[in-house]
């Protein structure tokens, strides 16, 4: 598969800085911010899109980011990745 904006390699960065970055919170907004450089028409599936919408979105939340939308945030992060790699999901 051709991936001429580095999709997958820009979420790979982010899902490194979700197990890198020190403090929850921080981890996340890493990891979003890693995918900044990218758009929504970027990612060829619209269910992609939606997910790649609502991550960026988190960090805008006004003070800390509850400790379960850092979570889902992260879950979110992972699935957006194995939509968009050619490697099999891990069962």
């Amino acid at each position: 598969m051709k991936d001429p904006h580095n999709t997958v390699e820009r979420l790979t960065n982010a899902l490194e800085c979700l197990v890198t970055v020190l403090g929850d919170e921080e981890r996340l907004v890493a990891a979003c911010n890693a995918l900044l450089p990218l758009q929504s028409a970027d990612f060829p599936d619209p269910a992609a899109q939606e997910l790649f919408e609502r991550i960026v979105a988190l960090p805008s939340v006004d003070g800390p980011i509850p400790p379960k939308t850092v979570k889902e945030g992260a879950t979110w992060v992972w699935d957006l990745y194995w939509m968009m790699s050619a490697n099999t999901r891990y069962k």
